[in-house]
């Protein structure tokens, strides 16, 4: 391995939370926060391991998640590398959270290692090597959720160590391993900082404490009051620890050890520069993820293509009470409601998927800890976020096809003047403004996590205006109108134009610039709101709360 030269230090970092979950503590005030760093100062030199120990509660768990990245100091600076390149920091949770329970280990592994822009021929290897390493290879084709926590532990850990960070930061990890796994993982820590590199660990081990550790650092009441070697300060952290047991109130503080302080070139959180294929390998990522979690539901999966089969059906006996061309808006599209009906009900998957499924597989995320998990990877948040509306999309896509082709195959229906590329570049263009919606319905979601009513609404007026069901000139001219403002309206005319009229793009061209205006209004509105709402959970410390 090649040195690291990456360097840390903290200070004066003040970091605190709302005290009320949910809506109040969205609107907290400082007097409505509690603080649980203040003022801390902290330093860690290349190829020190330093162990980090303190009460529970007491906000190491805050300190390494502030150290990741993951959330950011409210005063106070980090500093990370040495001026000529960031460091690269992993952090391993003290929990099993953050992984997809349905989907395999080695699965689980590759995912993360392509979100981390490990290249698959590197990944796989550097996946059984460290399996083999911490004696779970055997487990690695198992589904996560059927291993024990231990062996949960273990591809916590490795998930860190695969992309080969600078600087490794384990959160109470060894509490889930057993003896040999113990000594296992701290010889190997005594490798990886003999390299170079650096580690932080959180422990409540007296033995971890002085056996496995260059330097010691004890966190009480939100500051770092006492540090150095550990050969000269285990005897005095010892000694405040047994105080502290057996005199839990007493008011004396510790001594703290002051450092001089080194002066350090501030550098952001390093990311890779993501190019177009890093970009569409991540996305093909998240779709198999996503695919192969659907699939595992077997029986979920085939009740909904029945679900598909019965809707058709129920549609084209409902057909058969309206006589051809004699509804108000359907001659344009044949005279036929059927048909008219059969591309609604298959566009309607397709918007509800654009719209509700990026919030809906963030909520997923918060509930099982991956969205934390991904935050910590290479790939930037938003873009991880924004990824998660592609198994849905391209579903929904699949789903239309569907429609289509069985309308085609068993109601007879008339598809063969269907224009493919005036069907594609209208769903192209109407997936821009629905992707829009969709963002803002995740940036609800990441704040508020259950109630979004930006999707509810949307839906619902999208369905009772915009003609998914019938012609929009049943309606009154006001809600005809008011139609007009519904991205759906002109997506559903385009849809219906070019696949049961034949309609060439050219003659399509008002639809188009209605969607690509739509597109750039509600994709950058999305986006804005995204990052605010990012910005608050980081700061607020709740990613992972749901």
């Amino acid at each position: 391995m090649q040195k690291s030269d990456c360097l840390l230090k903290l200070t004066g970092i003040h970091k605190s939370f709302p005290k009320t979950p949910g809506i109040k503590g969205v609107f907290a005030t400082t007097s409505s926060r509690k603080e649980v760093l203040k003022d801390l100062d902290l330093e860690l030199n290349r190829g020190e391991a330093l162990a980090l120990a303190g009460e529970n509660a007491g906000g190491k768990s805050t300190l390494l998640k502030l150290i990741s990245g993951l959330i950011p100091p409210e005063k106070g600076k980090i500093f990370s590398g040495n001026g000529s390149a960031p460091c690269k920091i992993r952090l391993t949770p003290s929990n099993e959270r953050g992984f997809f329970w349905r989907l395999t280990l080695r699965q689980n592994l590759k995912f993360f290692a392509d979100f981390d822009g490990i290249l698959p021929e590197e990944a796989a290897p550097k996946i059984s090597e460290w399996a083999k390493r911490l004696d779970f290879e055997e487990y690695l084709d198992t589904r996560f959720m059927q291993v024990s926590d231990g062996t949960k532990a273990k591809a916590s850990i490795v998930r860190a160590f695969i992309s080969d960070p600078d600087v490794i930061l384990l959160d109470e990890v060894t509490r889930r391993l057993d003896p040999q796994s113990n000594a296992k993982l701290f010889n190997y820590l005594g490798e990886f900082v003999s390299s170079g590199k650096s580690a932080i660990f959180v422990t409540h081990s007296l033995d971890e404490l002085k056996n496995h550790s260059s330097k010691l650092a004890l966190l009480e009441n939100g500051k770092i009051v006492l540090t150095g070697d550990t050969e000269n300060k285990f005897p005095e952290l010892e000694k405040h620890l047994q105080q502290n047991t057996s005199d839990k109130h007493s008011n004396e503080p510790p001594k703290r050890l002051e450092q001089e302080p080194r002066e350090r070139n501030q550098n952001p959180r390093p990311r890779t520069s993501l190019t177009v294929a890093g970009i569409f390998k991540r996305a093909s990522s998240m779709f198999i993820k996503d695919a192969r979690e659907e699939v595992s539901y077997k029986f979920n999966f085939l009740l909904f293509l029945g679900g598909v089969l019965f809707s058709a059906l129920s549609f084209y006996f409902l057909g058969q009470l309206i006589p051809d061309k004699t509804t108000a808006g359907l001659q344009r599209f044949g005279g036929s409601y059927f048909p008219f009906a059969l591309i609604g009900l298959a566009a309607s998957h397709f918007f509800n998927q654009a719209q509700n499924g990026i919030s809906r597989k963030l909520r997923e995320a918060q509930m099982v800890g991956t969205l934390e998990a991904l935050m910590l990877t290479e790939t930037p948040g938003k873009l991880s976020i924004l990824l998660f509306s592609v198994y849905p999309i391209v579903s929904s896509i699949v789903i239309i096809l569907l429609y289509l082709l069985g309308g085609w195959l068993f109601f007879d229906l008339p598809f063969s003047s269907v224009n493919s590329l005036s069907t594609f570049i209208i769903i192209a263009l109407s997936t821009l403004p629905l992707l829009g919606i969709g963002l803002l319905s995740a940036s609800f979601v990441l704040i508020f996590k259950r109630g979004d009513p930006i999707a509810y609404i949307s839906m619902a007026i999208g369905y009772l205006l915009s003609g998914v069901y019938y012609p929009i000139e049943v309606l009154p001219k006001w809600l005809q109108s008011i139609s007009q403002l519904i991205p759906m309206t002109h997506s559903l005319e385009g849809l219906r134009m070019a696949i049961l009229a034949g309609k060439p793009i050219s003659e399509l061209g008002n639809i188009a610039l209605i969607l690509s205006a739509f597109g750039i209004v509600l994709m950058p509105l999305g986006y804005l709101a995204l990052n605010l709402a990012m910005k608050k959970a980081r700061r607020d410390g709740s990613l992972a709360h749901f």
